[in-house]
């Protein structure tokens, strides 16, 4: 018997800045194993329960009235990966030819390197909190299964799928040093993006410049750091 397909609590029917360079339809999946204090969508934490949910059917519909724009879809969180249907989501996805991002926190790599095998996922952005130590669970409000979270960098960072990692630079929570030490993590990767609202320009640049000695392209969020290379 398939899995039931998750439920789908949040349709962004036409986003320009969940997929860069892309205009994207984004859907957004109950249940976090998460518990960070700083969580943009603490609604979506529970796994069942605390919302309406959106029909597939809806959903497919809403892509289809904008099929000329829409270059592909977001599906994110909560964590996706929870649910034992998101492979079933994402294949149907793909059976109606829309190419999809994937968004996650990287403490699923069972259900990971599935969706990386059977290549149902065109990108996969995974969100790093901070560096693999205590500091994790400081940042996300209780234990993480670190070993876990390697897992999928290095599933990731050895794989064939076009990936990214993203570090949210938020002085209260991580240091500049932190920061670098996740570069220095994802040595290697194709992409990392570091975001930091409300730090000053030239020194988020000048940290990305710094990162960008370990990954093949570092950027912050909406601007490219000088001295790093594209990724295409």
């Amino acid at each position: 018997m398939r899995p039931a397909l998750p439920e789908i609590r949040g349709l962004e029917p036409l986003s320009l800045d969940a997929w860069e360079g892309r205009l994207a339809a984004v859907l957004y999946l109950p249940g976090c194993n998460l518990d960070c204090p700083s969580c943009p969508v603490p609604y979506l934490k529970p796994l069942h329960g605390g919302g309406e949910s959106i029909s597939l059917d809806a959903v497919l519909d809403a892509i289809y009235v904008r099929r000329r724009w829409i270059d592909g879809v977001v599906v994110r969180g909560g964590e996706p990966l929870l649910h034992p249907g998101i492979l079933e989501l994402l294949r149907t996805l793909a059976e109606f030819g829309l190419r999809v991002k994937l968004v996650t926190n990287g403490t699923r790599p069972d259900r990971l390197r599935h969706v990386i095998s059977q290549e149902l996922a065109e990108l996969v952005s995974l969100h790093l909190k901070a560096p693999l130590n205590e500091k994790y669970a400081e940042v996300c409000g209780g234990p993480v299964d670190l070993t876990a979270v390697y897992e999928s960098i290095e599933l990731l960072i050895h794989g064939d799928v076009s990936h990214e990692f993203r570090i949210e630079y938020d002085a209260a929570l991580l240091s500049e040093r932190d920061v670098l030490v996740l570069a220095r993590t994802v040595s290697g990767a194709r992409r990392l993006v570091i975001s930091g609202p409300g730090r000053d320009r030239d020194s988020l640049r000048d940290l990305a410049s710094r990162a960008g000695r370990h990954v093949r392209a570092c950027v912050i969020e909406g601007a490219e750091a000088p001295g790093t290379e594209t990724m295409v």
